[in-house]
């Protein structure tokens, strides 16, 4: 069931946004830490394998033009719309960029679902489409 939903949501993001994001061969999926993980101190070095730092910039790396001054700032931020899209987009970017996680996305997919959704202002359809997959788990 869990497969079939995603599935549904992409076809409803390809329709929203008229892109695809699909998952790369080496990315089989099935795994993904929650905001609540990337945000606590005492995990801060699992962001090292990912090549990001808690301090970098939110907009740079997304290339978008948001309310958040860093990664770290996205990741704890509070509330829905574009606070609930910064919390699940730095997970998803941190997941798709750590070598131990398997998430379904790319770095690139998660920043070209980002810059969509900045876009169109439809925040909900992918910090949905992330969540989903930031809550699967993760063995870090």
């Amino acid at each position: 069931m869990r497969r079939k939903s995603s599935i549904v949501l992409t076809l409803v993001l390809i329709t929203l946004f008229g892109m695809v994001a699909i998952p790369t061969a080496s990315a089989c999926g099935g795994e993904g830490c929650t905001p609540g993980y990337w945000r606590q101190v005492q995990h801060f070095d699992a962001w090292e394998a990912t090549g990001y730092e808690p301090v970098d910039s939110f907009d740079a790396v997304f290339g978008v033009d948001s309310s958040f001054g860093t990664l770290l700032d996205g990741v704890k931020a509070k509330g829905g719309g574009e606070k609930a899209l910064a919390r699940h987009a730095v997970a998803a970017l941190l997941n798709a960029s750590s070598p131990y996680v398997s998430y379904e996305y790319s770095p690139a997919q998660v920043i070209a679902l980002v810059q969509g959704a900045y876009a169109c202002g439809n925040f909900e359809a992918i910090k949905d489409l992330l969540e989903y997959q930031n809550e699967l788990g993760c063995n870090l």
